[in-house]
Formats: structure tokens, sequence, C-alpha cells
């Protein structure tokens, strides 16, 4: 092993990005190159790069928010395609297990992308099993069917659902609950989610008032007074592609209508933004959600998936 390993600085972060720029992959909960600092020490988030005469070769991640289970922990490794096959990898993977361990981990989950078996096959290898796998689908803003889509938002409007940002709501300590409670209400009814969510004050933290939180990409569905249905959008690529980050509605409305027009109205939104093409990741076994996607013109492609390997805790 010619190569060592150190701290990440915040230094790093130029080559991180342009190591993702490289492989032609993208991280699917990259805590190095999205936070900085831990949140107020609420959590534990420790960060490692590997490299080779100033040369970054690849880095990984360990983390858990202070809201997840007891002994749960995540983390992802990243290793730059020239280096690979020389035990970089490997080696970042065995700084991850043994932090965890040492921080009381009692499993630790990592993604990979689906559309690089031998991602899986090196997860695999290092002892981690799969527990939910998703797939891929995506849309050329410029494809999409507009009058489709003009179709979808009105029939819900004439069902009396409203639709709006929540940029366009009141700037009030009551809103932001509204929509803490609304993510907290919708988040278990996806596949792969359990009961686990953020106390308010960590949600917070976390989503409303991170950096790259966007409060008009939260496009929300309301009957009434009661919030009902939400699409969470990321942007990526300068703006140039948004991702689909929670797409979710209240089960009393499903079935009229409201994800349909959710999803129409956030082609909509994309293609007012200038946005080139939107992305959605969904569990493999939502038959439903596919369909839906389906029907609005986004096309099927490997997607993530999430491995977990467990940990013996050292005391």
């Amino acid at each position: 092993m010619n190569f060592n390993t150190r701290a990440f600085t915040t230094g790093d972060l130029v080559a991180i990005h342009a190591l993702h720029d490289s492989s032609g992959t993208e991280p699917s909960v990259d805590r190095a190159a999205t936070q900085l600092e831990d949140a107020a020490g609420q959590e534990v988030l420790h960060r490692v790069i590997a490299e080779e005469g100033g040369a970054l070769l690849g880095y990984g991640y360990l983390a858990r928010s202070a809201w997840h289970p007891e002994g749960w922990f995540q983390g992802e490794v990243f290793v730059d395609l020239s280096s690979r096959g020389r035990g970089v990898g490997s080696e970042l993977v065995r700084w991850m297990v043994t932090r965890a361990e040492e921080g009381g981990a009692t499993s630790l989950t990592t993604w990979v992308n689906g559309a690089f078996p031998e991602h899986e096959q090196f997860a695999v290898h290092h002892g981690f099993e799969e527990v939910q796998r998703f797939v891929t689908m995506t849309m050329n803003v410029g494809d999409a069917d507009q009058a489709l889509l003009e179709q979808l938002v009105a029939r819900a409007q004439q069902r009396g659902i409203s639709l709006f940002t929540f940029e366009e709501t009141p700037e009030t300590a009551e809103m932001r609950y509204k929509l803490y409670e609304l993510n907290r209400r919708l988040a278990p009814l996806l596949p792969g989610n359990g009961e686990e969510f953020p106390s308010f004050e960590e949600y917070e933290r976390e989503i409303i008032d991170a950096e790259w939180f966007s409060p008009k990409a939260q496009l929300i569905a309301a009957h009434g007074d009661r919030w009902i249905g939400l699409v969470g959008l990321g942007s990526y690529e300068e703006g140039r592609r948004l991702q689909h980050e929670f797409t979710a509605v209240d089960p009393a409305y499903q079935g009229r209508g409201v994800a349909l027009a959710l999803k129409a109205w956030s082609l909509q939104k994309a293609r007012a933004w200038g946005a080139q093409e939107v992305r959605t990741g969904n569990d493999a076994s939502n038959t439903p959600i596919i369909t839906l996607n389906r029907r609005l013109g986004y096309q099927l492609q490997p997607g993530v998936v999430k491995l977990r390997r467990t940990l013996v805790q050292r005391l």
C-alpha cells in the first residue's frame, strides 16, 4: 500500500467534486460534500481521505444522525477510477467499519449505483447484504406532453385540490411545523422507511435550515386547510437537473389524482425554471408509482441499491 489516509479538510472539496465528475457516478448521501461541519455536535460525522503524493485517490465518511435508531450508522466510500484495484476502497471500508464499531454501531448501511454491478459486488465482498433496491426514472423536460400536464393539474384543482410551494406560505414557525408534520406523517408510507423520524428541532436543523433547502422546490397539495401531499425537489448541475427527493400522498386522498397532479406540476415547474431533465428514484417493488411515472413519460433505468452489514459492538 503506497498511499496514506488522513482526516478530511474543507480544502478537499474541490478534489472530491472532481472525483465524482470523472467517475461518472454520483454519491447517494454524500455527507462530506454537502455538510462541512457536524450539526451542533448532535450527530456523528467522520471523514477520511486516501491520497498519494498529495493527489486524492478516494475518500469515505461515516455518519449517524441523532434521531436514527441506536447503533444505526451509515457511510459510503468513493475511489477514483484510475486508482481502483489497488486496495484503496478496501482500506476505506476497513476505516469505516472500525470507526463505526468503536462508536457503538450494530449495523452499517451503504448505497451503491445499481448501474454498476461491480460496485454491488465490492460491497457484498466486504460483508454487506442487499436490503432494498431502487429504480431510477428520467424525463427529458422538453419531451413532456404539456397538454397532458395541464389536464392533470386542472383535474385535481377541479376536485378541490390546491397546489402551492412552501415559498408561497407565510414565513412563520407555524408553517415550518406544518411542513415538518406533513413529512413526518407521509415518510413512513414510503417502502423501506421505518417509523423513526427526527424531532422538529432536528428537522429544522438538518432540512429547513440546510444550505441546499429550497422553499420553492417543496411542492404541496392541500384540501382546504389540510396539507395532503408533497413533492420535494433537489437541484443539481447548476439547475440543469432536478431530482424528486420525496413524493407521497396522504392515504385518505390516494386514488384521486393528487400524486399525478403533483408530478405533472413538478414537470411544469422544471420547464419554467429552465431545467433540462428530471429524475426520480423509486423502490423497485412500488409498481403503482412506477406505472404513474411511465404514464408521464419517464424512462426506466437501474437505480440505487441499499445494503447493510451487521457489526460487532465493541465494549
